[in-house]
């Protein structure tokens, strides 16, 4: 656990980002297109995608962002920026009206 929350401090990530990119990867599975060969592609494209949809900085600052973490999960997952990419268009497209985007978190 520790790992994991050094990993995410590492890319900059919110906690509440990295439990959305979760609750995305859920709906994905839930839509039945994850299997063994593609859970990582579709795993940083809802990362990507959580990160985009939970910031208030100014699109520049976004995109370095996101640029940035497209390396990081390059580097880690050992994927191409490519299937990310792919992964990302097939979510948006196929799991979009299901993912929540207004989440309110109470603590």
């Amino acid at each position: 656990m520790t790992y994991t929350v050094l990993q995410v401090h590492q890319c900059g990530l919110d906690v509440t980002t990295v439990a959305m990119a979760h609750i995305y990867f859920e709906t994905v599975v839930q839509c039945k297109a994850v299997c063994k060969s593609n859970r990582k592609p579709y795993a940083a494209a809802c990362l990507t995608l959580a990160q985009k949809f939970n910031t208030s900085d100014k699109p520049s600052v976004t995109a370095a962002r996101v640029r940035r973490l497209f390396k990081r999960l390059e580097e880690t997952f050992r994927i191409s920026h490519r299937d990310i990419v792919q992964a990302r268009n097939w979510v948006q497209c196929h799991c979009i009206q299901l993912l929540p985007i207004g989440l309110s978190v109470t603590l």
